[in-house]
């Protein structure tokens, strides 16, 4: 077996730090789905709401949490951060 590199995540908030970020309850719906390894099409669908307004929810969200990934996002979902 050789040898394979480890990847880590620094975020850019701790999950202390993160208690402090205020996201509406649908945000904190879209980030759910997408944290759980949804499509934006499926977050669409299951919401009931536009692929471009899922885009426009996750940008937002993103920008609340200073992450750039929905890898972050899922970290910081798992963490119990949002």
């Amino acid at each position: 077996m050789g040898n394979h590199p480890i990847v880590v995540l620094k975020l850019r908030y701790s999950v202390k730090d993160t208690n402090r970020i205020r996201l509406t309850p649908r945000e904190r719906q879209v980030a759910e789905q997408r944290a759980r390894g949804l499509l934006y099409k499926q977050i669409a669908e299951r919401l009931q709401i536009s692929l471009n307004t899922v885009k426009h929810y996750l940008a937002e969200i993103f920008r609340k949490l200073g992450i750039s990934s929905s890898i972050e996002l899922s970290r910081l979902f798992y963490a119990g951060a949002i």
